[in-house]
């Protein structure tokens, strides 16, 4: 994709539109995901390693980039006055669409869930609907 961005479809590339700054929204979705982390066995499986404790945070810095992804996608949407390439259109409806099944996932073992990851049942599950709601714009 950026071989493409900086190749052949270098011309269809509109910088006074694309002024979203991500380097913020990066550090944010690190810096909570260092604090809020997914807890995926603390309770059952107290002698984790270290590596373990990086994969829930790494996870956690996943979703929140999930969720997040699409913010630029969507502020250069508004700032054309809504129109958007057929491609992109898209491919936030499959996300959308993808959204929807994960949240139905999560939703539906939420009785499953043991005590420690219980919490990041319920975040995961605010996580997925901020998403929809993002995309609902």
């Amino acid at each position: 994709v950026l071989l493409c961005g900086l190749g052949p479809l270098r011309s269809t590339y509109n910088a006074e539109l694309d002024v979203f700054s991500i380097h913020w929204m990066l550090l944010a979705v690190a810096g909570v995901a260092c604090f809020l982390h997914a807890d995926f066995g603390s309770t059952w499986m107290p002698e984790r390693s270290w590596t373990f404790a990086l994969a829930e945070r790494l996870w956690t810095f996943a979703l929140g980039l999930d969720v997040l992804a699409s913010l630029p996608q969507l502020f250069l949407a508004t700032r054309s006055g809504g129109v958007v390439e057929e491609a992109v259109s898209h491919h936030m409806a499959a996300v959308y669409v993808s959204r929807v099944f994960g949240l139905t996932f999560w939703w539906q073992i939420r009785t499953t869930w043991k005590r420690g990851l219980e919490v990041t049942g319920w975040g995961i599950l605010i996580a997925y609907t901020l998403h929809l709601l993002l995309l609902s714009h």
